[in-house]
């Protein structure tokens, strides 16, 4: 049975379906396979369509079917280089009184990206076995995703973990796009976000009405470094260890507390505040990463707003990770295959001593150690000689087929990053 929906959707085909007309007249009708809920919508699958779902909401708000026509109107599928970035609104729908119930998007299969950020669920959201350059891979495809929305004039806003879908190969797609910021080109009215999460949101918007306040690309840009530093280094930049027993009366366990005071351990000395034993340690990225993060982590309660030009744009970030998946001196632990690290950045593995350092801090506390992890067995270390079979291999340049305007900028806009890329990192 459908999953408490309001009662007017029902048409009296019986209680495992409804139906739904578009705003061109095309008549759906609405599956009892409810496979998505959050808390304003619920996600249904389309009798008939398995590539389709609907998102319908439970509560809907005044803008709403405003700002999703406009997107409709848009007709921009977001499909770049065979790779979907976006579950794009393909039609409205409407009960059978004609009343707003939500829109029609291709149904799109993968894992939440929290999952690839958690030890217990990384295997599963891949083709193949997890290493550290899935998420590599995941990383560049989404700076892809915000340097693409961001050249389309779309903010992406709520940019939490939840909103992102990674399919087995580590590329990415945008699920909640009803909730993008942005300028409606033929009216020119401006539609919000309005929602957040705050362990995603920068400094200068902690604590704010969102239905009153505006996501820019700098702030998209914020939440994407959160992403990236939490899927090369394994933990989020503003979460932090508490060095004192008296736990409770330090603020600096709370990363939102953390973002808003500026206090990222990896780039900001704090009393009693230091990193997470957990995390890879910085020195196992190159350098212009930790530059990068650098830029955007390192700031106080004084100096939020002058830091905001310092955030690195997401075509930087792509490139970077481009770069870095390239690199033919990764290698493979000796101990455990799924630890996968740069040769020439570490003279041992850094995920071995991150576990040690867990390790020895629990064996501290409790006075023995951890019940180890079953590792498989593994041969001597080697030097890859490319890709590590079966990984997912990001694509160079994306650009939209037969999109003149993207093709005609692209050069221009490429020297353009370049300079940017060669000014921020010349002394790195």
């Amino acid at each position: 049975m459908l999953r408490q929906p309001p009662e007017v959707y029902m048409t009296g085909r019986g209680e495992d379906s409804m139906n739904v007309i578009t705003e061109v007249r095309q008549f759906y009708q609405i599956s009892d396979d409810c496979f998505g809920e959050g808390g304003e919508s619920w996600i249904y699958g389309v009798k008939g369509h398995p590539s389709l779902c609907a998102k319908i909401y439970k509560k809907v708000k005044p803008e709403q079917e405003a700002k999703l026509r406009a997107m409709v109107n848009e007709r921009f599928d977001g499909m770049v280089e065979g790779r979907r970035l976006y579950a794009w609104p393909l039609h409205l729908l409407y009960d059978p009184t004609g009343g707003f119930v939500g829109y029609l998007m291709h149904r799109e299969e993968g894992q939440p990206l929290f999952n690839v950020m958690r030890p217990d669920k990384r295997d599963r959201v891949f083709s193949t076995p997890y290493n550290w350059t899935h998420s590599i891979a995941v990383a560049y495809h989404l700076a892809w995703i915000f340097e693409h929305a961001h050249d389309h004039g779309y903010i992406i806003g709520d940019a939490n973990s939840a909103n992102f879908l990674v399919r087995r190969d580590g590329s990415v797609v945008v699920i909640d796009v009803d909730s993008f910021e942005f300028t409606d080109k033929a009216t020119g009215q401006h539609y919000r976000t309005g929602v957040g999460v705050p362990s995603y949101v920068p400094p200068e918007l902690q604590g704010k009405n969102m239905s009153r306040n505006n996501y820019t690309e700098a702030s998209d840009d914020f939440a994407l470094a959160i992403h990236l530093f939490e899927l090369l280094v394994g933990a989020h930049p503003f979460s932090a260890a508490i060095q004192t027993t008296d736990q409770q009366s330090l603020p600096y366990s709370d990363a939102t507390y953390n973002i808003v005071h500026g206090i990222c351990p990896w780039f900001r000395q704090t009393p009693n505040v230091k990193v997470p034993l957990y995390a890879l340690d910085l020195a196992a990225l190159p350098a212009k990463f930790r530059t990068a993060f650098g830029y955007t982590f390192t700031y106080d309660e004084n100096t939020v707003r002058s830091a905001i030009p310092n955030r690195v744009k997401a075509g930087i970030y792509k490139m970077l990770l481009l770069d870095l998946y390239r690199r033919r001196s990764f290698v493979t632990c000796s101990a455990n295959p799924a630890h996968r690290y740069l040769k020439d950045h570490n003279r041992s593995c850094p995920f071995c001593a991150a576990e040690q350092r867990v390790q020895s801090a629990w064996e501290q506390i409790n006075g023995e150690p951890p019940q180890p992890a079953v590792r498989p067995a593994s041969s001597r270390p080697a030097v890859s000689n490319g890709y590590a079979a079966g990984n997912p291999a990001p694509r160079l340049t994306p650009s939209a087929p037969g999109d003149t305007s993207a093709n005609s900028s692209s050069k221009s806009k490429s020297k353009t990053l370049l300079n940017s890329f060669k000014s921020l990192f010349s002394k790195s």
